[in-house]
């Protein structure tokens, strides 16, 4: 029972059927599926934007697929991207812009005009690996690439500033990656990278690379980072989401929770994995005929007065509620 004055309770992101904006998550369950896609073939990286519209690679398909939000049922994907030859990696940032690594090349589609203006698709970046390209983007625009095959991460500052006013090169970020096949921005702006069975964190703009995790199941093919801090991977049983623990300050991998290990009629194992700005979780899965593309609804529950979970890394949300004794 609250006494006089005001009760502030502070603390992380939680979810309840995918949504959630809540204070001090204690645990997330086992989610239900939603298709949304058909007619895909060989889907890769996923990638949402802050009102839940998905982007999905397809390499078979030369393309990417774009679902809108709200999408109930499985439905055919809008075609994005022109001279395509075998996409692997999508973002989209807060803007909309949309990028795309496909051989060896990162492209942009800028969104203006509340649309995608796919006749602009240009290319920012080239001679990166052929092979697998898996992308993020942070809030100032700036692309960074898990380029697996030149076992390298690699920043190239946002297009729209630097690099074509300054002509800036890509930036060779942290060291010592063996082949780093997925990759995620937090909130903050760091970079998340799966390395094998590692997870690293890079620090920016001026920190350097730590590894912040080990013991994952290689190969992890899709990440996400929370804003609490916690992590979903796409791993090689499933998709998983570990924990941050604000007793230790770091991920509690013991304490992961296996989201499902299967998706579509198959079952198949998840590839990538994203998160639109209510913090919906949206899943890539299959190939030929179990491709597809799912909304997942992640049950959860809360200790509104847990206010020790508060993740002090993280923008903190708050309740205020003011009665008298």
């Amino acid at each position: 029972m609250l006494g006089s004055g005001n009760a502030v309770i502070e603390g992380s992101n939680a979810y309840l059927s995918g949504v959630g904006q809540g204070a001090a998550v204690s645990v997330v369950s086992s989610a239900t599926v939603q298709p949304i896609a058909s007619g895909l073939n060989e889907p890769k990286q996923v990638a949402a934007d802050l009102f839940g519209n998905t982007y999905v690679t397809d390499a078979a398909l030369k393309a990417i697929e774009e679902y809108p939000a709200g999408t109930t049922s499985p439905t055919s994907g809008k075609v994005l991207g022109s001279g395509l030859s075998a996409p692997s990696g999508v973002a989209v940032d807060g803007v909309g812009n949309l990028y795309i690594g496909d051989s060896g090349n990162i492209y942009l589609i800028p969104f203006i005009s509340g649309a995608l203006a796919t006749a602009q698709q240009t290319k920012i970046a080239s001679g990166l690996g052929t092979g697998n390209l898996n992308l993020a983007v942070d809030g100032e625009g700036d692309v960074f690439v898990a380029d697996e095959a030149n076992k390298q991460v690699v920043e190239v500052p946002n297009p729209q500033t630097e690099l074509i006013a300054e002509n800036y090169p890509m930036i060779v970020l942290g060291s010592g990656f063996t082949g780093p096949s997925a990759i995620a921005t937090d909130t903050s702006g760091n970079v998340w990278v799966a390395d094998g069975s590692n997870l690293w964190e890079i620090t920016l703009p001026f920190g350097g690379s730590t590894k912040v995790a080990s013991g994952l199941q290689s190969p992890v093919t899709g990440l996400a980072v929370d804003p609490s801090g916690s992590v979903f991977a796409a791993e090689a049983n499933g998709l998983v989401w570990i924990p941050y623990s604000t007793t230790t300050g770091a991920l509690n991998l013991n304490s992961q929770v296996l989201l499902t290990s299967g998706l579509g009629s198959g079952p198949a194992i998840p590839w990538g994995v994203a998160l639109d700005g209510a913090q919906n979780a949206y899943a890539s899965y299959g190939s030929g005929s179990t491709a597809g593309l799912a909304q997942l609804g992640i049950g959860g529950s809360f200790n509104f007065s847990a206010v020790t979970e508060i993740n002090p890394n993280v923008p903190t949300e708050s309740m205020r509620d003011s009665q008298s004794g």
